[in-house]
């Protein structure tokens, strides 16, 4: 159940990221570090 809701997390996160950073790459970064800073590191991976 926990890990469900991290993937659901962390999938409104990647896309409020992005769409909160104008698709723009460099400023992802800092917006996931910023909005979703327990969960960053697993999503530097994806990107």
């Amino acid at each position: 159940m926990l890990s469900l809701y991290v993937r659901v997390y962390t999938l409104m996160c990647i896309c409020m990221c992005i769409y909160m950073c104008t698709l723009q790459y460099i400023y992802i970064h800092v917006c996931v570090y910023t909005r979703c800073l327990y969960i960053q590191l697993p999503l530097v991976v994806y990107f």
